[in-house]
C-alpha cells in the first residue's frame, strides 16, 4: 500500500477512513483470488458485518506499506479474517473481520468458499 498525499489528516498522518479502506480492499482482494475474477454478483454478499481496526503505530507519507489478511476461523456459516499492517518488519496495524463465507451467484444458486478459504486459514505455532 503506497500513502498518497490526499490520505493525510490534519496532523500530516494517513487518516482512520483510508486505513479501514485498506483492509477492506484487502479482504476483496481475498475473495477475488478465491472466486477468480467474477463479473458481477459473488462479491456483493461478501462484504464483512463487521470490522474491528486496531491502531498501533502512525502511519505516514511517503511511505509503502504491507498489508496481509488471512483467515483465522471458519464455522458452519461464518468467517473470520485477521489483517495486519506492516511497516517493514513491524505491525503497525491490526483489523479483524468477520463475515459470511457464501454468497449468492448471478444465476441464483449460492457460492461456498468455506472450502476455498481453508489455504488461507492461519496456523498456530507451539513453542516448545
Amino acid at each position: 500500500m503506497r500513502t498518497r498525499f490526499s490520505d493525510l489528516d490534519t496532523n500530516r498522518h494517513v487518516n482512520n477512513v483510508k486505513l479501514v479502506s485498506w483492509y477492506l480492499d484487502g479482504l476483496a482482494e481475498l475473495h477475488l483470488d478465491v472466486l477468480g475474477y467474477p463479473k458481477g454478483g459473488p462479491l456483493d454478499g461478501l462484504s464483512p458485518s463487521s470490522l474491528q481496526v486496531e491502531y498501533l503505530s502512525e502511519v505516514n507519507y511517503p511511505g509503502i506499506y504491507q498489508l496481509r489478511v488471512g483467515v483465522a476461523d471458519l464455522d458452519d456459516t461464518s468467517v473470520r479474517y485477521a489483517c495486519g499492517l506492516f511497516d517493514g518488519p513491524r505491525c503497525i496495524g491490526l483489523a479483524q473481520a468477520v463475515g459470511v463465507h457464501h454468497a449468492p451467484r448471478e444465476e441464483g444458486d449460492v457460492v461456498e468458499l468455506a472450502a476455498k478459504l481453508e489455504p488461507f486459514r492461519m496456523r498456530t505455532v507451539a513453542w516448545v
